[in-house]
């Protein structure tokens, strides 16, 4: 499942190839991307979530995508903690390439924003479309697939992308391919 969205290494050479320095950054705060929720997530607790790129976007100095569909966003939400909050804010702290060949984490991990879920007017969070009040506090749901974007706060730098060893995409290859023995160890009768 997690292998579907990992970025592809178009990302990469779209930044290299269109002679993009290392000094640059690859997106500024304020662009903009199209993502949707990987899986449904529903704010009774705190949690992590996936978005995922729907179409290529493009930066106005480059004519090669600068990032592709498939490239998957990874942020995490609080708990709604008000009865009067209508909008979840969602922090994205890391990039992974659609084939695992790059990603791109904050300097100081979860806490720390790379960008923010925001509507389609800019407005930061996402509005609730479903609401369960019964609860002391409201519980708001999003279905899997729902679309919203993704608005950068901090620009990411070229050189703050790291290429992912080959090592660790061979040991876990290794892993998924081994057999397992699923006799059980003891017969219970």
């Amino acid at each position: 499942m997690f292998s579907r969205f990992l970025v592809t290494t178009a990302f990469v050479l779209s930044m290299t190839s269109a002679g993009v320095h290392a000094d640059q950054p690859a997106f500024t705060v304020g662009d903009r991307v199209s993502v949707a929720l990987d899986q449904a997530i529903n704010t009774e607790i705190p949690g992590l979530v996936v978005a995922v790129v729907t179409q290529s976007h493009f930066n106005p100095d480059r004519d090669n995508p600068a990032i592709s569909p498939g490239t998957a966003f990874i942020g995490h939400y609080e708990s709604v903690t008000s009865a009067d909050q209508s909008r979840l804010p969602i922090c994205f702290f890391r990039v992974i390439s659609s084939d695992s060949s790059l990603s791109a984490n904050t300097k100081n991990g979860i806490g720390d924003c790379l960008a923010y879920a925001t509507d389609k007017d800019g407005a930061a969070g996402l509005p609730a479309l479903e609401v369960n009040r019964r609860a002391a506090v409201p519980i708001f749901s999003f279905k899997e697939g729902h679309q919203f974007q993704i608005q950068f706060i901090k620009d990411l730098p070229v050189n703050d992308l790291c290429i992912n060893e080959p090592k660790m995409d061979n040991a876990v290859e290794k892993m998924l391919n081994a057999p397992v023995n699923l006799t059980p160890l003891k017969n219970v009768e």
